[in-house]
Parts: C-alpha cells; structure tokens; sequence
C-alpha cells in the first residue's frame, strides 16, 4: 500500500510529522481518537471511605471522605503534637512541627553557628548614628527612611556587615538597611557582598 502524500504535516494543526502519519501525536489523541474517550465525560475511579462507606474517588487522602477525615484527626489529637515543642501538629504524616527542621544543624542554610558570635566592642550605637546619618537615613536597597521605619517596625533601620564579618566594624564594611531588606541579604550572599560595595562606592540614595 502506498504511503499517502500530504507534505508531511499533520492534517488539523499543520504540525510537522513522519510521512508515514496523518496526525501528530497530540492531534491523535484529543476526543474521541483518544482511546479512554467515553462520550465526553471525564472518567472517575471511585472506592468506599473505610468509615462510613460513603462513596469517594480513589485519589482521596487516604480513603476517607472529607467528614471522616476530620473526625478522624480530632480523635487522634493527643498523638498529634511536636515531641519538640509540643505544637500541634496539621499533616497526617508529620512527626515534628516546620520549626524542627529550621533550627540550628537542620537548617539548610545553617553555616556553623555563625550568627551566633557576638559583635565587635566597636560596633557601639555611636557608629551606627553615624553610618545612619552617613546614609541619610535611608535603607540603600528599598530607600525607606528612618521615620518610616519607626512607625512601621518600632525600630531604628539595622546596620549591616557587607562581608558578614560581625568583627569587620570598618565605615566601608558597614551599611544601612532596613529589617526586610537585612533579611533579604542572607540568601545568595556573593551576589550581595556585590552589589552593596560597589552601592557604597557608587552614588548614595
């Protein structure tokens, strides 16, 4: 039998294709070329909820219809709860609440206990004033002033180590930022060890 010849594109959306098809094989599979077709209604598998019996799609968290499965976890509620903290507990699964996994060596961005040295004896509320003012008041990242600060977070805009160096207390290491944007800059920190020194040398806000 001859091959048909129709220039080797698909006969509904024009696509490119083998010579030896007619359709591709997304345009084969749509409506009733599909062979799970079934008159346009959308097929659902369904099982009994091990509860009540009531009908529920097999895709349903653990085989139980919505009524049951909160029954269920209001019964289990005494075995629910953080061993750490003693927070209840939402998944069905979960053994300890998200905070236990965000502490210390279980945090994924967890670099030795760095955070908690304590500062340099220079890096006093004097020098702070004066990077403040240095930088006219003004978060170098998102430009919001002091006075916004205080009324928004009821503290002063926070000075940042650009080397995160807490013993590194020189004027060029230190820069003004206010609480978001001090938090921002612990992620991707050689791109922001960047960008703030080359923002300190550069025009200030």
């Amino acid at each position: 039998m001859k091959n048909r010849k129709h220039n080797n594109l698909c006969i509904k959306c024009k696509k490119k294709i083998d010579d030896r098809a007619i359709r591709c094989n997304r345009c084969s599979r749509i409506g009733k070329l599909n062979p799970n077709y079934r008159n346009g209604k959308r097929m659902r598998k369904f099982n009994s909820c091990w509860i009540c019996n009531k009908s529920v799609t097999i895709s349903s968290y653990r085989g139980l219809c919505k009524i049951c499965r909160i029954e269920f976890a209001m019964s289990n509620k005494q075995f629910r709860n953080c061993p750490d903290c003693g927070k209840e507990l939402t998944g069905f699964y979960a053994k300890y609440c998200t905070q236990h996994y965000c502490i210390g060596e279980r945090n994924h961005q967890w670099l030795g206990g760095k955070s908690f040295m304590p500062y340099s004896p220079d890096f006093t509320e004097q020098l702070k004033d004066k990077i403040r003012k240095r930088d006219n008041y003004q978060c170098q990242i998102c430009t919001i002033t002091n006075v916004n600060h205080l009324k928004k977070y009821e503290d002063s805009l926070s000075i940042h180590h650009i080397n995160y160096n807490k013993k590194d207390c020189k004027e060029n290491n230190l820069i003004t930022l206010c609480y978001i944007c001090n938090t921002k800059v612990n992620y991707n920190r050689k791109y922001w060890i960047k960008f703030l020194k080359t923002k300190l040398k550069g025009d200030k806000i």
